[in-house]
């Protein structure tokens, strides 16, 4: 009866630790329902994603739902000649850095465990169609690979398939990279000019008018009937200026904004820079350049250099934040900082040298001391000229020391 009994207890214990086994196993590969499909960034040629937009939190706790946007980003081109462009809610040039983002990160997906089985937990993670970013990738007409993306948890993102009621964990965030609105997808530049090839600027503001052109390495000020002088001109401020200019970038848009009813047309301000751009060297084997070296002709010879003109139309203020700009006559209408508008529209002392500035030896002019001070008669008066100016140059004479020194000048 005894030997049963253990016969028994033994058998239940062997089925509880193959149960045990069972139930703490890592799920194999078929138990993980749908592996995500093998695509390739460079056969991409066309992105759709249906995007919600970000709510606030209390927006969230009141229980509303987003609104979505729908943008799709199509291919032109091939190779390293190809580039994007956004064809839906608007036909405007994608910005290249994000849609390599995008191409490199859907690449790059995995599915790992799953996170839920059902559709019961789908709101909860931001994964049901009320609020998950819904994404579709094209190779021509041939569709590769459709998911949705939810909510970011735990170091993991969690996305499922259509047709599949399993949400599975991917590693890391990448709802951020798919979710961007429209406005994010659109190539911002403006102007993008390398400074150093600016031979002249011109600036029209209501202050008046600057026009610099460039001398060898140095900025000089033009004069001339309508341009506006500038009192202590410094070269080295024009190229911040300049700078600005010729890398502009836009902090939105302003779609639909009629030029004349937002101080366009006619503009509030103008800026007109001109950069010299010299052409490619052609490429030459070295037979080519002996033969030409040979030739008594330069192998170092080649075209031209071309000049490009851009003109940058400033209007009126938006708000406290944001001024309209127009750029090469339009027709896009964007919104640049106000930080950014005043850089388009200096008034004469940012191009003056600065007034504490002294250029013999590099030493600060003195301002006139306080009343009271050492140096004063104590009463609100002044020594004589004669002992004031000797006081003077003996406080320059320490402060010169100090400075050779590398000791801290006294007060």
């Amino acid at each position: 009866m005894k030997v049963r009994n253990i016969l028994i207890a033994l058998g239940v214990l062997a089925v509880l630790v193959i149960a045990g086994l069972a139930l703490f196993r890592d799920p194999a590969p078929t138990d993980r329902g749908k592996s995500f499909p093998d695509v390739k960034k460079d056969s991409i040629t066309r992105i759709w994603m249906n995007t919600p937009e970000s709510l606030k939190p209390d927006d969230r706790k009141a229980g509303k739902k987003p609104a979505f946007e729908e943008i799709e980003i199509v291919r032109e081109g091939a190779g390293e000649g190809a580039t994007w462009k956004l064809t839906k809610p608007v036909a405007y040039p994608a910005y290249g850095s994000y849609v390599d983002t995008l191409l490199t990160r859907m690449e790059e997906i995995e599915l790992l465990d799953v996170a839920v089985e059902d559709r019961a937990n789908w709101e909860a993670l931001e994964i049901d169609d009320a609020q998950a970013v819904h994404v579709k990738a094209w190779a021509g007409e041939a569709l590769l690979v459709e998911f949705f993306i939810g909510a970011y948890k735990s170091g993991n993102t969690l996305v499922r398939l259509p047709g599949d009621d399993r949400v599975y964990k991917v590693q890391g965030s990448i709802r951020y990279v798919f979710g961007k609105a429209s406005r994010d997808w659109r190539d911002k530049s403006m102007i993008e000019v390398d400074s150093k090839t600016v031979t002249r600027a011109t600036f029209k503001t209501a202050n008046g008018t600057f026009d610099f052109q460039k001398d060898g390495e140095e900025w000089q000020i033009l004069a001339g009937e309508g341009l506006a002088a500038v009192e202590g001109f410094d070269p080295k401020k024009v190229p911040t200026f300049v700078g600005s200019a010729s890398a502009l970038r836009a902090a939105d848009f302003a779609d639909g904004a009629d030029p004349a009813t937002v101080g366009l047309n006619p503009p509030k301000g103008e800026v007109t820079i001109t950069a010299t751009i010299p052409a490619p060297a052609e490429a030459k084997d070295a037979d080519e350049v002996k033969a030409e070296q040979d030739a008594g002709t330069s192998p170092m010879a080649t075209a031209a250099p071309s000049v490009v003109v851009h003109r940058i139309l400033v209007g009126d203020a938006k708000d406290d934040k944001y001024v309209y700009v127009m750029v090469d006559d339009g027709p896009q209408v964007f919104l640049v900082t106000k930080y950014t508008a005043e850089r388009l529209s200096p008034t004469a002392d940012k191009f003056a040298a600065s007034p504490k500035t002294a250029p013999a030896g590099g030493i600060e002019a003195l301002p006139p001391p306080p009343p009271g001070a050492a140096g004063t008669t104590g009463d609100g008066g002044s020594l004589p000229p004669d002992v004031m100016k000797a006081v003077q140059a003996e406080i320059k004479k320490q402060q010169l020391l100090k400075k050779l020194s590398g000791q801290p000048a006294q007060p």
